[in-house]
């Protein structure tokens, strides 16, 4: 405690040094000042007095006015603020909830694509067992992992694919039974694109391409 007070007494006194100082300023020294404005008040004529009175209480009511409505709007403020912390709350929570129910629809689509390919390194496999039920000749087959920046989150759980593939002189019910397997072969796999080209030398034969989209857990 005698520590404590030891402390204190230097911000004390610093604190009445503070305020003589201001009082000496504003009323000046010996309150000369003060005593200044109060003769001047009594010298004045008593309609002047009067005039002082009423420009006094005047300015008395101006900043009172001005006190109350600056209080009326911090307090409006503040009303504001504490509604727009709520709404902000509330928003947060409904927030919370979306992102907590596309969590787990993602961890669904994760385990759900898993059940189907996890067995499955490429789709090479996959295309040339359906080309040997169809019986058709795969001329080209390329298949590639696709980048996009946009499904960042989902790039790291598994692999977008590409397979390109071409297959020439086939017939169109033998090349769209071919595409059919492929979405109906219950590995994900979907058409993204198709070209179908007529061969010169006959009307029953075509020359095509197929792009097939598809996902392999990593």
């Amino acid at each position: 405690m005698i520590r404590i007070s030891q402390t204190l007494e230097p911000i004390k006194s610093r604190l009445y040094m503070a305020s003589d100082q201001f009082k000496a300023m504003v009323f000046g020294i010996n309150n000369e000042r003060l005593d200044f404005v109060i003769d001047s008040f009594h010298k004045l004529k008593p309609q002047h007095q009067k005039l002082v009175y009423l420009t006094s209480a005047f300015a008395a009511a101006l900043i009172m006015i001005l006190v109350v409505t600056l209080y009326v709007q911090g307090v409006h403020h503040l009303k504001q603020q504490l509604y727009d912390s709520i709404s902000a709350g509330r928003e947060l929570s409904q927030l919370q909830s979306k992102v907590g129910l596309s969590q787990q629809q993602f961890r669904s689509l994760i385990n759900e694509v898993a059940s189907k390919t996890q067995n499955i390194s490429s789709f090479k496999n996959v295309f040339e067992n359906i080309s040997r039920d169809v019986d058709v000749n795969l001329v080209r087959l390329d298949e590639k992992v696709m980048e996009n920046p946009q499904m960042e989150l989902l790039a790291n759980q598994m692999n977008e694919v590409k397979v390109d593939v071409d297959i020439d002189n086939v017939s169109l019910p033998k090349f769209f039974k071919f595409v059919t397997q492929l979405e109906k072969s219950n590995t994900y796999l979907s058409v993204t694109h198709l070209t179908i080209r007529a061969r010169y030398e006959t009307k029953l034969y075509f020359d095509t391409k197929v792009s097939v989209r598809g996902y392999l857990i990593k």
